[in-house]
């Protein structure tokens, strides 16, 4: 157990709270805004190391899938998520993310 005044505050004694957003909040609209501007810009999104079942994150390959552009959608993940097995995914890469993102986009790791 954390002794309550071991953790981080501010300086009128508030306690801090990381920059997380905890299961069951809501994204701030305004990042969801530009967030939704950058899915339909973008040529692929990359998906790592996600279950792919919480949203709003969960739907955000529907979105480049049929955006304007038609973008393209790969997951990198230890094993396919459901949206995977649906085909819904241009491409699926099965293993370890540190293993495999590397020979992806062809960079070496020291």
């Amino acid at each position: 157990e954390i002794a309550l005044e071991s953790l981080p505050h501010d300086a009128k004694g508030n306690l801090l709270r990381p920059a997380v957003v905890w299961f069951g909040e809501h994204l701030d609209a305004r990042v969801m805004d530009a967030c939704h501007e950058c899915l339909n810009e973008c040529d692929m999104l990359i998906i790592v190391g996600t279950s792919g079942v919480v949203y709003p994150a969960a739907g955000f390959s529907d979105i480049v899938r049929f955006n304007p552009k038609r973008s393209l959608v790969a997951e990198f993940n230890l094993e396919s998520s459901s949206q995977a097995q649906s085909n819904q995914f241009d491409f699926v890469f099965e293993g370890k993310a540190g293993q495999l993102l590397p020979q992806a986009f062809d960079v070496d790791v020291v």
